[in-house]
């Protein structure tokens, strides 16, 4: 019986280092914070705040997005695209309009989002909070350094809450008084997707003392994107 139990226990420890050396490299898991279903549907709520020269307060507008997964392609060097029609309205009571369709291409050690002719990556696998990547990688607007800040989180957006969180951070200089403030990140829930998105960028007045090291806003955009429905098959 003692051998009995003492193999029964080798086999289980094999099975979990196995187990293990496969959640290493892109256990289906790491997808769930990115699922690409077909008919899947998302509602955001977009808050934008526009600061400009010689206008004190802000322009604030409000309108609504509904990106819906219509359809599955293949990439030319093999991997699956998934294409999103983007729709929009300005409230509740108004009809969508779609405006355009982007793409996002699933690798096993990447995601490719496309839109306007621009290609992000916004997550990278394996899922981890020692990797960083550069979010810009494939474009031109320069390096963006991006890291999982909290991974498998609770959290709430709204009125929707969620089990399991990540946060990938962005750029993100909040502290300095004197010139500017910079901040963006995205949430996404696991079996959902992207949940928040924030794209804060403020310069502030320097011209004079008066001013100087009070982060009165002069110029800049904040651009707040919340999920407020959603349908994941």
């Amino acid at each position: 019986m003692r051998n009995i139990g003492r193999v029964f226990a080798i086999l289980m420890l094999t099975f979990s280092w196995s187990a293990c050396d496969r959640n290493e490299e892109n256990p289906e898991s790491e997808y769930e914070y990115f699922p690409l279903k077909l008919n899947s549907r998302y509602v955001y709520q977009l808050n934008e705040t526009r600061y400009s020269a010689g206008n004190k307060e802000p322009k604030i507008t409000q309108w609504f997005e509904k990106d819906e997964v219509i359809r599955e392609d293949v990439s030319l060097d093999g991997f699956p695209v998934f294409v999103f029609s983007r729709s929009r309205r300005n409230s509740t009571i108004d009809s969508w309009q779609k405006v355009k369709e982007y793409t996002v291409t699933r690798y096993p050690e990447k995601y490719l989002l496309t839109i306007d002719d621009v290609t992000t990556m916004p997550m990278v696998f394996p899922i981890r909070n020692t990797e960083s990547w550069d979010i810009n990688k494939y474009n031109t607007k320069g390096w963006e350094d991006c890291y999982y800040a909290y991974i498998g989180r609770e959290d709430t957006v709204g009125e929707l809450s969620f089990g399991k969180t990540l946060k990938v951070q962005g750029r993100y200089s909040t502290d300095d008084d004197v010139v500017s403030y910079n901040n963006g990140y995205s949430k996404y829930a696991a079996g959902v997707g992207l949940v928040f998105d924030e794209q804060t960028d403020y310069e502030y007045c320097q011209e004079s003392e008066a001013c100087l090291g009070k982060r009165e806003i002069v110029s800049g955009l904040s651009t707040i994107r919340q999920l407020i429905e959603f349908e994941v098959p």
